[in-house]
Order: structure tokens, then sequence, then C-alpha cells
């Protein structure tokens, strides 16, 4: 019974040791994936920022609107 145990017991330490080591890596490439899909998010949201405001702006000088942004959409 108790080389049983032993054997158990080295099994226990060693699935410790590697998922630890396994848990690192992967938060390690969770982490890289996040900051990954911020960094496209953030230039997403730019392009897209640029891209209406332009829209808007050739749209306002365009229609030559006196408006507001909220009334050059449904007056103009």
């Amino acid at each position: 019974m108790v080389p049983f145990l032993n054997f158990r017991a080295k099994i226990c330490y060693n699935y410790e040791a590697y998922a630890k080591h396994t848990l690192n890596n992967c938060s390690k490439f969770a982490a890289e994936i996040w900051r990954k899909a911020q960094e496209t998010l953030f230039l997403f949201g730019i392009l897209q920022f640029k891209f209406y405001r332009a829209i808007f702006l050739s749209y306002k000088t365009e229609k030559n609107c006196q408006c507001s942004f909220p009334q050059a959409l449904i007056l103009c």
C-alpha cells in the first residue's frame, strides 16, 4: 500500500508542476490575444471615426447646411 501512495504522490506532484507551467503559458497567450484584439478594435474605431467624419463633412458641404449634426441628418 505504501508504494502505491508514493506513486500517486509523484503523479500529483508532476501534474501540479506541469499544470502550473501550462497555465502560465496559457495566461501569457491569452494576454497576448487580448492585447491584439484591443489594438484591432482601437484601430478599427479610428478608421470608422475618420470614415464617418469624412462622409458627414462631405454631406454637409454638398448640401450647404447651416444645421447642427442631428438636424443635418433630418433636414438637409
